[in-house]
This record gives C-alpha cells, structure tokens and sequence, in this order.
C-alpha cells in the first residue's frame, strides 16, 4: 500500500475562541455548536482519508489549550508538526507521544522547476521566484493573498495569488488534503 501525504493547518483543537471569529462579512468563520463538535468533527474528516502509515503535514497552530494535546493521538498516521505561532516551544515535551517530527518549514519536490514550500505563515513573494514554485500554508484562515495586476488599459485589478495555497481547517472542509493534488499544477 503507497504511503500518502496530506496537509491541513489551523487545527485549533480545544481552543474554544475560535468559534467566535468571525470572515470579514461577519458570519462565523467555524459554525459549531461546542469546542467538542468542532474537535469531534476534525478527527472523524481526518480519520476518513488519513491512513495508519500515511503522513501528514500540520501546518501549525494544532491545539489550544495544552490540556487538548492528546486529541492528537486519535488522529491516524504520523504527523509532522510545521510549528505556527500557537505551538509554543514549552508543550513540544506534551507533543511528543504524537508528533514525528517539528520542523520550522517543509519542501515539497513535485518535479523539475516545481518545489513547493510549507510554513505556517505565507512567504513573502520574492521567496517563491526561482526556488520554489508555490507556498502551501496556513495562519491566514478564510483570508487569501492576492496580486494586482494591470489589464491592457492600464486598469488595475486584484484576483486570488495562485502561488498560495491555503489549507486552514475551514478552508479545506476540516479534513486533511493531499500534498501531491495540491503540487500537481
């Protein structure tokens, strides 16, 4: 069986403030009733694709509060923990039993002339130019980047960076996704 990798962030698990953040229209940026049903709801999508020997890419900001760390062991297969601003360094001793590895980023070689780089928060632009083809990253919740761009009338515009990639859990329906989808453009 072919070991598969996938890729989420913004887990948030047990961080019970999170179902009060709001998108920039002011609807509920995560509509759940409790902290439970968001968590349950997380590791039932994860365990559905996530196999006992695939791997997966945690783009930071895992789990808040520490007392929610174990959740991470009801998730299947090995997660390697891309730290966000939330993973402090004083729980990684907590993580341990369930993490495989810490990492401050990750790259992902999708082919000749296409690596992809994994953070937590989004690279600046000029980081993407020759060395990497695209960001896949985390932090930014429902809010994506963009480029302006200035038509043929010398009109400018702003349309979605496709450069960025953003998996944060409400972005991705709270269910990991496949890095190889993700890096096959």
């Amino acid at each position: 069986m072919t070991k598969q990798h996938w890729v989420i962030s913004d887990l948030h698990l047990g961080h019970s403030n999170v179902l009060a953040f709001t998108r920039s229209d002011g609807s509920k940026l995560r509509d759940f009733q409790s902290i439970e049903e968001h968590d349950e709801t997380i590791v039932d999508n994860w365990n559905k694709v996530v196999r006992e020997h695939d791997r997966v890419y945690l783009l930071g900001d895992a789990v808040m509060p520490a007392a929610s760390i174990p959740t991470l062991g009801r998730l299947n297969g090995s997660i390697v923990l891309v730290m966000g601003n939330h993973d402090h360094r004083h729980k990684n001793k907590k993580y341990e039993p369930f993490i495989k590895q810490f990492r401050g980023s990750s790259q992902w070689y999708a082919g000749p002339g296409r690596n992809w780089i994994m953070t937590h928060i989004p690279v600046h632009p000029m980081c993407l130019s020759e060395r990497f083809r695209g960001n896949i990253h985390g932090h930014t919740h429902s809010n994506h980047l963009t480029q302006r761009w200035m038509d043929e009338n010398e009109e400018s515009y702003e349309s979605k960076d496709r450069r960025y990639v953003n998996v944060s859990a409400e972005e991705v329906g709270y269910t990991p996704v496949s890095v190889e989808e993700i890096t096959r453009c």
